[in-house]
């Protein structure tokens, strides 16, 4: 399903907006009748499609007047199907705006075909101005980095208005599906093997889909992968696919600095850093930031740094580790484990499980941060419910 790629439709024939309604039912269709069209679309302006399909009646010149006096020539994409061998007509609904144009009579693969069309446009500009590549890594093992990344990706998919992924390149002791309860049906290790050709639609057979609406890939259980068994060159293509596929990625690491995870944080857009309260972490973690911004050339504006399980009583406090990486980006993540214990064992992300708690709070404010606080909130009950969580 395409996250928040709004399609409407509308026409004064059932018959015909049945037609259409088949072709698009993987979309979020909003179903206007013509007859009230106007009316009921000013009273919700805030409500204009990302692609709109038109059925025109007999009445076309009519049609056309009431669409223009409610959007103009501005509307990204529409699709119009009206009566056929009508140059006029023809020429009047592209100046309308309209991307193409079907006849009465073209068949639900012709319809499909051409809405396909019009979507794809739409994602992959979408995609190319708004596409982020989010990666976290640890100095530490069980500092949380996989089931950190799997919330703050679950939020970005189920909250916000973007296509989302959460991959975790941990080919050997890789968490981050489990924490959703996902049971993978294909590898990326797998996709690995066959990257040459590969594009969004294979791409998304070797990932597994969360109730959230967040594409999730990473390793089986019981593989085993050996360095040097996943090249650079595999892997950067991946990337690539990637990249051009989804809005938001979120990348696990394992703790390596290597070919292949230095690939992925110099492609990075944010590099999250998760640490914890200890001083053998935070010495590892100076050691690490400065392979991040001497050796891989990250920009410290790009790194954030998540205080991870943070106890207000513990004698390093927050304050000591902000000043031990000068000026970057710092997070706190407190520490609850009953509630963090209970979304693992369930398999539910903090979000649904716990709302109201701290806990969710803090990830939700690192989101947005990660979002450059332009976090977009997706209509509806959990839009609502983010709103009263941030302001509580």
């Amino acid at each position: 399903m395409d996250q928040n790629i709004r399609v409407m439709i509308t026409g004064n024939s059932p018959t015909r907006i049945s037609k259409m309604i088949t072709p698009l039912e993987e979309a979020d269709i909003i179903t206007v009748e013509l007859s009230s069209f106007a009316s009921r679309m000013q009273a919700n302006s805030e409500a204009i499609p990302d692609l709109f399909v038109l059925a025109l009646s007999q009445e076309w010149e009519n049609d056309i007047k009431i669409f223009l006096s409610v959007f103009d020539k501005s509307l990204p994409s529409v699709v119009v199907i009206g009566p056929g061998h009508n140059p006029d007509l023809m020429r009047r609904a592209m100046q309308a705006g309209a991307k193409d144009y079907l006849n009465d009579d073209a068949s639900e693969s012709e319809i499909r075909a051409s809405v396909n069309q019009q979507l794809d446009t739409i994602r992959g500009n979408r995609v190319a101005t708004e596409n982020q590549m989010i990666v976290s890594i640890s100095p530490m093992g069980s500092s949380g980095s996989a089931f950190l990344m799997s919330n703050l990706a679950c939020i970005n998919a189920k909250l916000g208005d973007w296509r989302t992924v959460a991959l975790d390149l941990d080919f050997q002791f890789g968490s981050l599906p489990f924490y959703l309860d996902l049971t993978l049906e294909r590898s990326l290790f797998q996709a690995l093997d066959t990257i040459d050709g590969m594009d969004t639609s294979s791409l998304e057979a070797y990932l597994t889909i969360h109730n959230s609406g967040l594409f999730v890939g990473g390793a089986f259980e019981n593989d085993m992968v050996l360095p040097g068994e996943v090249t650079v060159e595999s892997m950067n293509q991946l990337l690539k696919v990637v990249n051009s596929s989804f809005e938001r990625v979120f990348i696990n690491l394992p703790l390596q600095i290597n070919p292949l995870t230095s690939l992925v944080l110099a492609r990075a857009d944010k590099v999250v850093v998760i640490v914890e309260q200890d001083m053998i972490c935070l010495r590892n973690s100076k050691s690490l930031m400065t392979v991040l911004k001497n050796d891989i050339e990250i920009p410290g504006r790009d790194i954030n740094i998540v205080i991870n399980r943070h106890n207000k009583r513990h004698q390093i406090t927050s304050g000591d580790v902000e000043k031990a990486f000068g000026g970057v980006t710092t997070y706190i993540i407190p520490d609850d484990s009953p509630r963090v214990r209970n979304s693992i064992n369930t398999g539910e992300p903090l979000y649904k499980s716990a709302p109201n708690s701290a806990v969710t709070k803090s990830l939700l404010k690192v989101a947005e941060g990660l979002n450059d606080g332009k976090f977009k909130r997706r209509p509806g009950l959990f839009g609502k419910a983010y709103s009263y969580i941030t302001k509580h």
